[in-house]
């Protein structure tokens, strides 16, 4: 009987030790499994896999959990992330979690050193709480974080922050630099406070104060953030510094910022740098801004030696998906060729060079996308789009290939899509056998910008067909019809001018051309434009005070125009199904970069006595 009662003892301390053990696996095993999850995770935000970077970023937001803040914060405190959209959702993550601890570590973070602070601040102006807001209005008063503080608090529809602005503004201790700084870069209205607070300084006391208000509002002007008409507050100025610089800097940037009616009487005379800092510190702040645009490129170049394209839905640059494709990098080894080894470059360009050749297929033609057995791109398989013009002439200037062979079949495939109108059409296939091509009104358009790199490359390798083509384009270069891709945005028509003019065909673009109706965009035409103006050598020194004013802006919080308000560089045919919209911070940086290089190579042509331009 004992032994009985033993068994039955024994078997019921194992049974009740059974279901605790299950009961206790079924706890903490859903708990460890969290954990080794989230250590995954962790691991995948600093991946050189961009779509691995992105589902990390998205699923530490989605938890909810505090243990996520620090790596978050860590992702943002390198102040290095490659990928725009994965460190957009770690800002979205931050906000998500928010609470004490997240702003705890947000605020050490911005103690530590790091090239760029924005998306901290960014997180921060997303958690509506006393705290952040104090952490905000330091920044304010920081001289290494007002920059970005102003420009990201000036973007806001939050009145809270608005008010942290106009407060911030109205103290002695950093008033100029929020004055200098106050834009916004993405091309949305500038709120009506922060408009009235800007002209009201048209007035002040301090003439530091009156040309740094007169300099931000040109500049909001051109980025489309304020309205035309709150310009007319300059009539009643009597500072004559400030009437100069809205009136000169105005003609100066043309057509991209057309005059106000009420400044056209106004005198108009050089400003010569009015607004940016000494000369010898514009040139030091310069040449800073030169070496960190040299590494952001060299550091978004895949190793196989091409830059990503974003590309969006809408007419916004943000939340793009980016796109591997045979258009941008040749247009960046064009845009630096000539400035690679200044702005230490070369080895890169080589690498771009290399892999653009290696697109070009055994027809001689080449794909959008690229080889179709390369058509990855990036987590999605890409179409294997049917061969174009554009493409096809980019990649063989660039980076030409030995075999004759492959080049006469390449240009005896060109004449046959030569048009009536003298143009040659996109796509190089038949209509019945187009692939992947979403086809507007015109199926198969003959559009303004191929033209020009079409007749880049045929006046090296058919000279008798680029002449007949420069002809057909001079006649044509004011027909709507054939600005399709370049519809909205002319900035690669406008930096070609130059080249077209170096190939023996210069046209000049319909000034309607020179304007464009897209907001935050209006400095990237004043900055194509004026490079045009440096490379045809009509250019003067006060020209060049200007050059380094918007060199000066675009540089500003570690080019945060650049980064907020990229490039539109081109969109797809409107009259198509599928929008898509082009943008590429590499290209603004680029041209950034060649802007600057010519600039000191212009103003040292300038200062050699009985020495003309060199180009």
């Amino acid at each position: 009987m004992r032994l009985g009662d033993g068994t039955r003892r024994l078997s019921a301390i194992l049974a009740v030790a059974g279901v605790t053990l299950l009961l206790a696996a079924g706890f903490f095993f859903p708990q460890l499994r969290a954990m080794v999850h989230q250590v995954r995770l962790v691991a995948h935000l600093t991946s050189s896999n961009v779509a691995e970077r992105l589902y990390a970023a998205v699923e530490l937001g989605r938890s909810g959990d505090e243990r996520a803040l620090q790596p978050l914060v860590a992702y943002l405190e390198r102040g290095d992330a490659v990928d725009a959209r994965a460190e957009s959702e770690v800002v979205s993550a931050l906000c998500r979690i928010a609470g004490p601890n997240a702003v705890r570590l947000m605020d050490a973070a911005l103690r530590e050193p790091a090239s760029d602070h924005t998306a901290l601040i960014e997180s921060l102006a997303c958690i509506d709480d006393a705290a952040s807001r104090a952490i905000l209005a330091k920044a304010l008063r920081s001289r290494d974080l007002s920059q970005v503080a102003v420009s990201i608090l000036s973007e806001s529809h939050d009145q809270g922050l608005i008010h942290l602005l106009i407060e911030a503004e109205t103290q002695e201790a950093n008033r100029l630099q929020i004055i200098l700084s106050l834009t916004n870069p993405t091309g949305h209205p500038l709120d009506a406070r922060l408009t009235e607070v800007l002209l009201a300084a048209l007035k002040d006391k301090e003439s530091s104060i009156r040309t740094a208000a007169a300099e931000s509002l040109t500049w909001n002007y051109l980025n489309g953030a304020i309205p035309a008409g709150a310009l007319a507050e300059a009539e009643n100025t009597e500072d004559a510094d400030v009437r100069m610089i809205l009136t000169d800097r105005l003609s100066f940037y043309g057509p991209a910022a057309p005059y106000d009616s009420s400044l056209r009487n106004a005198r108009a005379t050089s400003t010569a740098g009015q607004g940016t800092p000494t000369p010898r510190a514009l040139d030091a702040s310069l040449a800073a801004a030169a070496k960190r645009a040299s590494a952001f490129l060299a550091a978004h170049q895949d190793m196989a030696g091409y830059w990503l394209t974003s590309r969006t839905l809408n007419l916004s640059a943000e939340h793009p998906f980016r796109e591997k494709n045979t258009y941008l990098t040749p247009m960046i080894v064009d845009m630096l060729a000539p400035i690679a080894d200044a702005a230490g470059l070369g080895s890169n360009l080589s690498r771009a060079r290399r892999q653009i050749g290696s697109e070009i297929e055994d027809t001689g033609l080449v794909r959008y996308y690229g080889q179709s057995d390369q058509a990855s791109a990036h987590g999605r398989i890409a179409c294997a789009i049917s061969p174009d013009a554009d493409d096809t002439a980019l990649a063989w200037r660039i980076a030409p290939r030995r075999d004759m062979r492959l080049l006469r079949s390449a240009l005896t495939a060109l004449q046959q899509y030569r048009a009536p109108n003298g143009l040659y059409r996109t796509w190089l296939a038949p209509l019945d056998s187009f692939r992947c091509i979403d086809r507007g009104s015109d199926p198969d358009p003959t559009d303004v910008g191929i033209q020009m790199h079409m007749l880049m490359f045929l006046a090296q390798a058919s000279p008798v067909d680029g002449r007949a083509l420069c002809a057909a384009l001079r006649r044509m270069i004011s027909d709507n019809r054939i600005w399709i891709y370049y519809r909205l945005e002319s900035l690669i028509p406008i930096v070609r001018q130059p080249d077209l003019a170096r190939a023996g065909c210069a046209v000049q673009l319909p000034e309607a051309r020179l304007r464009t109706v897209v907001s935050g965009q209006g400095k990237w035409i004043a900055a194509g434009m004026t490079l045009a103006r440096l490379l045809q050598a009509t250019g003067s020194t006060a020209n060049l005070s200007e050059t380094d004013a918007l060199l000066y802006k675009l540089a500003q919080g570690n080019f945060l125009a650049i980064r907020r308000s990229p490039p539109l560089i081109y969109q797809n045919d409107a009259t198509g199904s599928a929008p898509g919209f082009y943008w590429s911070q590499e290209f603004g940086y680029a041209l950034w970069l060649r802007l600057y290089f010519e600039s000191i190579r212009g103003r040292q042509d300038h200062s050699a006595p009985g020495v003309g331009p060199s180009r």
